[in-house]
């Protein structure tokens, strides 16, 4: 049996593209470069007081592409806190998309960057307390007990699992 494949041309109507972006925040579009990170807090109101809230975002919105999709897919937030469970939505797809999907990749970067290789497994900023409740386990540990405990869990839970 032989198959044979056509290679078929197909042509589709060229879209123009708009650099003009509204985030439904104001009524005001926001051209290339003009969204900041300063600028989406303040369109916000989230104050220099909400330091937990500021990392997360700091560490899941580091480029304009990012601060853009956020600020377009958060009035699609019905939460109470919409920002929290956006940031939490974006946590679970980055696990999903980036990862580790065994435990031999984990134990490679975990010995040369411990700091990234959590960051990486859990998708979550790593600060020094947590490196310091995580420092002690054997690595192999630590990715086991997080399967156990499942893959969107924290690198908290992760260590009173294995207290």
């Amino acid at each position: 049996m032989t198959i044979i494949l056509r290679k078929e041309a197909k042509n589709y109507p060229k879209n123009n593209i708009s650099y003009t972006y509204t985030t439904g925040m104001s009524d005001k579009p926001l051209y290339n470069n003009e969204i900041t990170f300063e600028s989406v807090l303040e369109k916000l109101g989230i104050g220099s007081n909400c330091t937990i809230l500021i990392s997360k975002m700091r560490y899941f919105l580091n480029t304009v592409e990012q601060l853009y999709e956020f600020s377009e897919r958060l009035p699609l937030e019905t939460a109470d806190l919409p920002e929290q469970s956006l940031l939490t939505k974006i946590r679970k797809e980055r696990i999903d998309a980036y990862s580790y999907i065994d435990v031999t990749g984990f134990l490679y970067d975990y010995y040369r960057d411990k700091k990234a290789a959590l960051e990486k497994l859990f998708q979550e900023p790593i600060n020094q307390f947590k490196l310091n409740k995580l420092a002690t386990k054997d690595p192999s540990e630590i990715y086991n007990a997080r399967q156990e405990k499942g893959k969107y869990c924290t690198v908290l839970e992760v260590s009173l699992l294995l207290m």
